[in-house]
């Protein structure tokens, strides 16, 4: 199915480039870079969200902070 590409690799490669995102050409038919292609995305994937993790304080135990006030202790127990 080659001959049915609407876009060259050189336009795709350079449009990654262009969104500074990884490219790989892929092909479930030849299993061509078809692994590669989930584990790359599943490691920036990760990477992006441990980017985002908040900051361990000392002792290494990291905070949440809950908003809305008032005394969790006296409210009603159950999930539902």
């Amino acid at each position: 199915m080659t001959t049915k590409k609407v876009v060259s690799y050189e336009q795709a490669k350079a449009f990654a480039q262009k969104l500074e995102i990884p490219f790989l050409e892929t092909s479930a038919k030849a299993a061509t870079n078809v692994e590669k292609a989930f584990l790359t995305m599943a490691s920036e994937i990760k990477n992006h969200y441990a980017a985002q993790q908040p900051a361990v304080k000392p002792g290494g135990k990291s905070t949440v902070e809950v908003s809305g006030g008032g005394d969790l202790s006296k409210q009603g127990g159950g999930c539902c």
